[in-house]
């Protein structure tokens, strides 16, 4: 059992790494989008250690495209200080029919299940709006 943690957070770890290493920048914070395919418990445990490594990120983490499952999105402290809301962006996603699903949180972290239905890529297009 121990060893199998060991192992997960090593592969949270580096996938954390991978996503790090491709990012946007919006209004000078780092935007992690990345499709995944994890149960919920994990997309949040790699997200909180996004936002751990850098508190100045937005990520977005959905299912594969075309596919039902979790989705989380989260924003470091200093994003949320600056007057971004996490129930906002979700709010928009599913108004603009980027996402299909539905979603609830706080300022800084929205969980959902839904399916994303454009390239993840055009969610930048919604924040840039912001």
């Amino acid at each position: 059992r121990k060893l199998l943690k060991e192992y997960e957070e090593r592969e949270l770890s580096l996938l954390c790494e991978k996503l790090l290493a491709h990012v946007q920048v919006i209004d000078n914070f780092k935007v992690i989008i990345s499709q995944v395919e994890m149960p919920l418990d994990k997309m949040l445990k790699l997200a909180i250690k996004i936002i751990k490594s850098d508190p100045e990120s937005m990520v977005f983490l959905f299912s594969p495209r075309d596919k039902r499952g979790p989705y989380t999105i989260m924003f470091g402290e200093e994003v949320v200080e600056k007057g971004y809301d996490a129930r906002v962006i979700n709010t928009l996603l599913i108004e603009n029919k980027l996402l299909e699903g539905k979603g609830g949180g706080k300022r800084d972290l929205v969980r959902g299940h839904g399916r994303l239905l454009v390239p993840a890529d055009k969610i930048l297009e919604i924040l840039q709006k912001q």
